[in-house]
């Protein structure tokens, strides 16, 4: 009987005990439950400052008694003390919460939590000798929730980053600009402008004055190397010359060696202005300005249905986000590789990486702050690789594929070939790797030129078959063939040569003149390469060979007309071109007497022209540039002397040009007819002269005391014949001095020694003309 009262009390506390630890579990889950509502509650107003908060959820929370409509066996007020204190304050509670705001709610649940806290630590101090009871466990869990509530509250409430909007307020007074940040990084350069419109003309400047026009002169025979003349002065303008005769196109040289660079050109005229570039990242932030005044008194708004900007009291809150949320990598096997989380939001996100640092392998592949770096990629680290960035407004995942490839491998090389002209060629190379390499053909030629080739391309198993068929020179050179997977690229290289019999470029028809030196070409193509030799006709006995197989024919005749014949030959045989060496005589002129002097008393002169050339011949007359046609003053005889009778003085005075043309060409001579002013002295001055003067020096002038100012240009007071020694056109030994008298351009004069005189510095001139000395 004793043994079975004592079971029955030991099942009773047993059921005792049970009851006690489900009351504290299902106490605790509710408890849990409601401190998690409150937390998503503060987090609806986080997310949607906007949208007014139903007042009854937090009234529901404080005084739910209900769990899925049915009456909760436990109420969540175990303490009467507690159900006093809410059913005192209910109607307090509700009107509160109906008439104030958001914030104000929080303040009501949060003094409510502190105040539950109170009451409890002064509840314990009543009832410390009774903490060993179950009463004193119910205690310490209410004083632990009521503790955790408050914690809640000071975390969402006096955070000073999460708050909740007042009434808008007054705007304050506006701040000063904050410092101007740094200037970003230019933009990349714009594409080269538009040629821009020409610059404005330049000023006029001074008229020069103008000469008779010149004709063409006839080509003199070669002389020794004389001693350097002084330049003359400016000759009147001569006749434009007729065409001459479009010779026979010379045979193509070989290509010389590349000359050096030459200087750079002048600067282009300013293009267009280039697109703007893309923006530069932005400059630092300047520092914050003084607070600006006060603004004016903002409009009143209720609260509960339109929330101010959460920007007036707190930092902008963002949900995370990336720039970009693909991104793709292809690497080779073996290089580093960074595997970057880069996302924006506010609070700082979190990340997480699928799969983890530590899955990769830690070996090889570690965690630095937000990214994954692999130091030494493999084949197998190829995948798809998620960073997911958490704060507590939402989530954002960004997405990375990583292909890590295999070195390529070269299977096969193509080889060097060198073959007969005609033979055909087939280069192949073959490379290995996953993906499997791409191959490409270019061609460089003996030039240096590369160009990529696009026919005789054959595709094969991991590689490429490129045929030549007919091998010819133009196929001679370099050919690199290419192999890449989009990441590594794989060049092999191989020589194409060619052997065979030479070739000789075709040589045109040689067109010359009596008296040219011509010289005649003989190129031939061909490996090994070729020797070259002429054979003339027999009657030529005034040409040789030059060391590069040119042929020389000096002074060229009639005679030295005839086929000529060049042969070309090397170890595999031997060819041979003939061309055709025509000779014609050219338009030629003749003047006997280029120095006519009139004295004062003569009225007529005559000009005599020997003409020869092809014919039929073009004999005519220019003076000072324009031609002469006859009248009762001017004749041209039958053998094309000019005869000018009863002059006037002094227009006839001047050049006078023969022009002789035929089908070949043109030729010409000139004449200078001047006003004779006699014999001078040596001590004699120049005069002043209408258009051309002309007067005899004697011997030994160069000798005179009598100064000269100038060069080439003299003041008049200068030594007329003394002059013409120092410009050149009078020998030491005496002759004929022509000169002229122009408008002086500059009134000094700088003195030289030439030719044994040595003039002297003058200024200011003596006169308003230079006395300028001529020649025909």
């Amino acid at each position: 009987m004793k043994d079975g009262n004592s079971h029955s009390i030991f099942i009773a506390i047993f059921c005792i005990f049970l009851t006690h630890l489900a009351a504290f579990i299902a106490l605790s889950v509710y408890q849990i439950d409601r401190i998690n509502k409150i937390e998503e509650l503060v987090l609806d107003v986080e997310r949607s400052p906007d949208e007014s908060i139903q007042i009854k959820d937090f009234i529901d929370i404080l005084k739910k008694q209900q769990t899925n409509g049915k009456v909760s066996k436990r109420s969540v007020l175990p303490s009467p003390m507690l159900s006093d204190f809410v059913d005192a304050q209910k109607s307090f509670i509700k009107a509160t919460c109906e008439e104030n705001s958001q914030a104000s709610i929080l303040t009501v649940l949060k003094s409510f939590a502190e105040f539950t806290n109170q009451r409890l630590q002064l509840k314990g101090q009543f009832r410390h000798i009774r903490q060993a009871a179950s009463g004193g466990e119910m205690g310490q869990i209410f004083e632990q929730l009521a503790n955790s509530e408050l914690a809640i509250f000071d975390k969402y409430c006096q955070n000073s980053t999460i708050c909740l909007p007042g009434p808008k307020g007054d705007h304050g007074d506006k701040g000063d600009p904050g410092v101007k940040g740094d200037a970003g990084s230019a933009g990349a350069q714009g594409m080269n402008g538009l040629k821009g419109d020409v610059g404005l003309q330049g000023p006029e400047g001074n008229q020069g004055q103008v000469g008779a026009q010149g004709v063409q002169g006839d080509k003199g025979s070669i002389g020794p190397q004389g001693v350097m003349g002084p330049a003359g002065a400016q000759g009147l303008i001569g006749l434009t010359g007729s065409d001459g005769q479009k010779g026979v196109p010379g045979v193509r040289g070989l290509p010389g060696p590349a000359g050096p660079s030459g200087l750079d050109g002048a600067t282009g005229l300013k293009g267009d202005k280039g697109n703007v570039g893309p923006q530069g990242p932005g400059g630092q932030r300047g520092i914050q300005g003084p607070a600006g005044p006060k603004g004016e008194r903002g409009e009143v708004r209720d609260v509960l249905t339109q929330v101010d900007d959460v920007n007036s009291c707190c930092e902008r809150l963002s949900t995370p986000s990336f720039a970009s949320t693909q991104e793709k990598i292809k690497v080779i096997e073996g290089t580093p590789v960074v595997l970057r989380c880069d996302p924006n939001g506010l609070p700082t996100p979190t990340v997480q990486w699928t799969p983890s640092a530590t899955s990769i392998g830690t070996k090889h592949a570690q965690r630095q702050g937000r990214d994954i770096i692999i130091g030494n990629a493999a084949a197998g680290d190829s995948g798809t690789y998620q960073c997911t960035a958490n704060n507590v407004l939402g989530k954002a995942q960004k997405e990375i594929v990583l292909d890590v490839y295999k070195h390529i491998v070269i299977e096969e090389r193509p080889r060097n070939f060198t073959v007969l002209n005609g033979q055909s060629v087939t280069l192949e190379c073959k490379f290995d790797g996953k993906p499997v390499p791409s191959v490409s053909w270019f061609h460089k030629n003996q030039l240096g030129i590369s160009e990529a080739v696009t026919s005789g391309i054959t595709p094969i198993v991991n590689g490429s078959q490129l045929h030549l068929d007919h091998v010819s020179l133009s196929d001679i050179g370099e050919y690199i063939c290419y192999g890449t997977n989009g990441v590594e690229t794989i060049d092999l290289h191989a020589f194409v040569d060619t052997q065979g019999p030479p070739k000789i470029i075709n040589i045109p028809v040689m067109q010359t003149f009596v008296g040219e030196t011509l010289h005649l070409r003989c190129d031939a193509q061909g490996k090994p390469p070729a020797t070259t030799s002429w054979l003339t006709p027999p009657n030529v006995n005034n040409a040789y060979e030059d060391k590069d197989g040119t042929l020389v024919i000096l002074s060229v005749t009639k005679q030295d007309a005839g086929p000529y014949i060049c042969r070309a030959t090397n170890v595999f045989g031997t060819d041979t071109a003939t061309t055709t060496l025509v000779v014609k005589d050219a338009a030629k002129a003749e003047i006997a007497t280029p120095l006519v002097g009139v004295k004062p008393n003569a009225n007529n002169f005559a000009l005599d022209c020997k003409a020869s050339g092809e014919q039929p011949l073009s004999v005519r007359w220019f003076h000072n540039g324009q031609i002469v046609a006859q009248d009762s003053t001017h004749y041209i005889m039958p053998d094309h002397t000019l005869l000018v009778l009863s002059m006037s003085k002094p227009q006839e005075f001047g050049r006078y040009t023969c022009k002789v043309s035929d089908a070949n060409g043109s030729a010409n001579k000139t004449a200078l007819v001047y006003d004779d002013k006699g014999v001078k002295s040596c001590s004699a001055a120049f005069t002043t002269c209408e258009v051309i003067c002309g007067a005899t020096c004697p011997a030994n002038c160069g000798s005179s005391p009598t100064p000269v100012y100038g060069t080439y240009r003299y003041d008049l007071s200068s030594s007329l014949c003394k002059s013409g020694i120092h410009s050149g056109f009078v020998q030491p030994s005496g002759g004929t001095v022509v000169w002229q008298t122009t408008q002086q351009q500059t009134p000094s004069y700088s003195g030289s020694s030439k030719y044994g005189v040595t003039s002297q510095n003058l200024a200011p001139a003596t006169s308003a003309f230079d006395g300028v000395p001529i020649t025909n």
